[in-house]
């Protein structure tokens, strides 16, 4: 039997859980953190127990799996917790949480947990067997969970408080999505008296996480307050308010004059006003997703032309892309797995920028004169912008492009289902750090023309082989073996060009500790405190 049994720690010292979804609960406005960053040194924060923090999108649900905000799977993890947790200094580590320890059997098809007896919701109730079966159950159904949901076949009670998983194949990823918020375990009786008396659930809370929400007041603020009883330990941030910002600019302003201790959603273009301000710490953590140039495998010039995409690949200039494009806010990264998942290929070594040798391929690709191709990108600045760079890049070569630049749905449908372009630019994204959501859906052949996925239109029966290998391995250095060699196979053929991975910053009070760059954007102040 495979073990991965974990120790828990409450000796915690960092911050931040990976979160999907959103929780909260209806009612007035309520005093609740109190007390704003101050411009002083760390006397006038020392002992301070509450935070203010500044989102400038205001959750829409804090139901679980419900909803698809950042901000709203944020709320989600305060407020509740699933069957194992993450290591809020390493995402990458599941540590226990409502599970203490657990096993894979042999073939790594069925995983077996240990609940705890002892922990309840935040209205004094304890969580049982039937809350957690139930909750499985509920997730399942959750759109946000639909990767999680696929895999899960079926959930049973065990006995002496085990909880037995069956798996429609081995999947060793599947604790990073029991960890994520859409998998939170919910109350069973609060869901089914919200049911019974017509009550949104998506504005009811009753988890078992570090905070209870206190009171939430549509478009002003959030109130939270810590749960004494948390089962990780009571969290030296007692009290923290949620502060709905306007926009960027007001979100700010508020950081800089002390109404803010954590303001998530800065303007890249202010970055360098907080870096100045002696007051302030920027978090950057690189984000979940990897922005990509793809080329229409299935049909147009690039279809059955190899040294046209290659000559695309050698007319590309990665640094003058993310510093004309996204003004050098991020990092390049030319492989196909983000930093910070696993499955990242370091030092991984992309076609090298060479403008001569990219007319040279174009001509051996039967377009001595060059050629013109259409291009397609969404309105959002973090595409349009490093299009724009593109563009130019490949018409200094000779690849002449038209430009279209649309709205993000009719977008999707044209490029993602249809497959309706000859190149275009757009991200990749992973749910949670491991390579697995991200290469199956970008290169197996069954994810063609769905949206966010095998938009190149990649079929390979080899690639379709060594991702099922790596998905179903329990063996880290066998799935490591896979990614690198679909990474090289990826250049090879020139698929996909993964171009760069922006950040996603957060703006915070000198004075708080403990604050580590989460790629998810996801951070939980249950592990915070002030100097």
């Amino acid at each position: 039997m495979k073990h991965f049994k974990k120790a828990i720690s409450l000796a915690l010292a960092v911050a931040m859980f990976l979160s999907l979804t959103a929780c909260g609960s209806s009612g007035g406005s309520s005093a609740g953190a109190s007390g704003s960053a101050t411009a002083s040194g760390s006397s006038a924060t020392s002992g301070k127990d509450s935070l203010i923090m500044g989102y400038t999108k205001e959750p829409d649900t804090i139901a679980p799996g419900a909803g698809s905000k950042t901000n709203e799977q944020m709320v989600v993890a305060m407020l509740h917790d699933c069957l194992v947790g993450k290591d809020p200094a390493d995402q990458s580590v599941i540590v226990p949480s409502i599970s203490d320890e657990w096993s894979f059997n042999e073939d790594g098809t069925v995983l077996t947990m240990h609940i705890r007896d002892d922990i309840k919701f935040h209205d004094g109730t304890p969580l049982t067997m039937d809350d957690i079966l139930f909750s499985l159950s509920y997730a399942t159904q959750q759109g946000l969970n639909s990767s999680g949901a696929s895999i899960l076949q079926s959930w049973e009670d065990a006995g002496d408080n085990n909880l037995k998983l069956t798996l429609a194949y081995p999947y060793k990823p599947i604790l990073q999505i029991l960890a994520t918020p859409g998998f939170s375990i919910i109350s069973k009786a609060t869901y089914e008296k919200c049911e019974a008396d017509g009550s949104n659930f998506g504005m009811i809370e009753n988890g078992t996480g570090a905070y209870k929400l206190v009171s939430w007041t549509t478009g002003d603020k959030m109130v939270l307050q810590s749960y004494d009883e948390w089962h990780r330990g009571t969290p030296e941030i007692k009290n923290v308010e949620i502060k709905l910002c306007s926009d960027e600019t007001s979100g700010g302003l508020m950081i800089e004059n002390g109404e803010l201790d954590f303001f998530i959603g800065m303007n890249n273009a202010d970055k360098p006003r907080f870096q100045s301000n002696e007051n302030l710490t920027i978090v950057d953590a690189p984000s979940a997703g990897t922005y990509v140039i793809a080329m229409n495998l299935q049909e147009g010039p690039f279809a059955d032309n190899l040294a046209l995409r290659e000559a695309v690949a050698y007319a590309i200039n990665r640094e003058e892309i993310l510093q004309g494009g996204m003004n050098g806010v991020g990092e390049v990264t030319p492989g196909p797995i983000t930093p910070g998942y696993f499955g990242f290929v370091e030092g991984f070594e992309p076609y090298p920028y060479d403008p001569e040798m990219a007319k040279q391929k174009l001509a051996e690709a039967g377009y001595p004169d060059g050629i013109d191709v259409s291009f397609k990108t969404a309105s959002d600045s973090w595409y349009s912008n490093p299009s724009q760079v593109i563009v130019e890049q490949l018409r200094q070569v000779g690849i002449r492009c038209n430009l279209e630049i649309m709205e993000r749905a009719p977008f999707l449908q044209e490029t993602q289902e249809q497959l309706d372009y000859e190149m275009c630019y757009y991200i990749t994204w992973g749910d949670f750090p491991d390579a697995d959501p991200v290469m199956w859906g970008k290169f197996h052949s069954e994810c063609i023309g769905k949206q966010m996925q095998n938009f190149a239109g990649v079929n390979d029966p080899a690639v379709d082989e060594l991702l099922l290998k790596a998905r179903t391995s329990l063996d880290d250095n066998e799935r490591l073996e896979c990614y690198k060699q679909l990474a090289e196979m990826n250049k090879e053929n020139v698929w996909y060009l993964m171009i760069l991975t922006s950040f996603n910053s957060v703006v915070i009070n000198k004075n708080l500790q403990n604050v580590v760059p989460i790629p998810s954007g996801y951070y939980n102040p249950a592990f915070y405190s002030w100097s």
